[in-house]
């Protein structure tokens, strides 16, 4: 590597540049994003069929990147100076998918949640399912490639929660770099909880609902 820089999550990025097998082919730039143990969170080449390497790197204020270096692979031939600018990181929730839009008291409700990076990095990320902001379940989306989706299964206990209606919501964690976060949360329509027996939807079990069958 040929330059360091700590990010924002407390994790770094490098920059330097690969050299792949056979080894007189060149070269591109690599940008490598680590977390704060130094583990791998994913990395990115960038360059032509000669040798180009990075040799110094800073994050921009829209969460991407940007690296200084020299090529052979672009300009006039020989080596050149280079400037590249890597894209953004963003994450978002597209849609939640209940199974079904009413159900009754203390019963099991699959919910479909879709998860979407819209970024120009691989990302791993959790997702929340919430009812009325009340947390149901957290899901780690792991190194999702850009452009992707991902569709999550949850399951919703109903057991214990009063007869009405509930909003379904889920929140995509922000990665780090991430600046756009208004598409990182995604609020659902309500989710009625019944109960079994009640006909007339008042909440009760009474002579009235077989009236209203009747």
């Amino acid at each position: 590597a040929n330059s360091l820089i700590q990010t924002p999550d407390g994790g770094y990025a490098l920059a330097g540049y690969s050299k792949p097998y056979p080894y007189d082919a060149g070269g591109d730039f690599w940008l490598v994003k680590t977390d704060a143990a130094g583990n791998w969170q994913w990395d990115q080449t960038y360059g032509g069929t000669k040798y180009d390497s990075a040799h110094s790197l800073i994050q921009t204020t829209d969460g991407g990147y940007a690296m200084a270096g020299s090529t052979a692979s672009k300009g006039a031939g020989g080596a050149d100076f280079w400037l590249v600018k890597t894209g953004f990181h963003d994450v978002s929730v597209t849609n939640i998918t209940p199974a079904k839009l009413n159900v009754k008291a203390g019963g099991l409700l699959g919910i479909d949640v879709t998860a979407a990076n819209e970024g120009d990095f691989p990302e791993t990320f959790d997702v929340t399912l919430y009812y009325n902001g009340n947390p149901i379940d957290t899901k780690t989306v792991t190194n999702l490639g850009s452009g992707e989706e991902l569709v999550l299964a949850f399951v919703w206990d109903t057991t214990g929660l009063a007869i009405g209606s509930y909003t379904l919501s889920a929140y995509a964690h922000l990665v780090s770099g991430e600046l756009d976060t208004q598409d990182n949360t995604y609020t659902d329509s309500l989710v009625n909880i019944f109960l079994c027996g009640d006909v007339n939807g008042d909440g009760l079990i009474t002579l009235s609902d077989v009236i209203y069958l009747v």
